[in-house]
């Protein structure tokens, strides 16, 4: 399904988080899967967007990271 949504990151493995985090008996569709897993996705893509300005290395610490979520109100709002 990942392939067919064109995301990178595992639409089976949201799928099974949604689950986990859901009382019994709750119905959940396919499509809230895939669109999980395509929010992780961009919002990972924005941190580390967010994290490599400014960054005059190659490596992206967590603390770099974390100082970039920190100056983002967005980011930081969400966090």
């Amino acid at each position: 399904m990942s392939k067919r949504a064109g995301l990178q990151f595992s639409v089976s493995t949201a799928d099974k988080l949604i689950r986990e985090h859901v009382q019994p008996g709750t119905r959940v569709s396919r499509g809230a899967a895939v669109y999980f897993a395509a929010l992780l996705e961009y919002i990972s893509a924005e941190i580390a967007d967010v994290s490599s300005k400014g960054v005059k290395g190659k490596l992206i610490t967590a603390s770099k990271m974390q100082t970039a979520i920190n100056r983002d109100a967005e980011l930081q709002s969400l966090m």
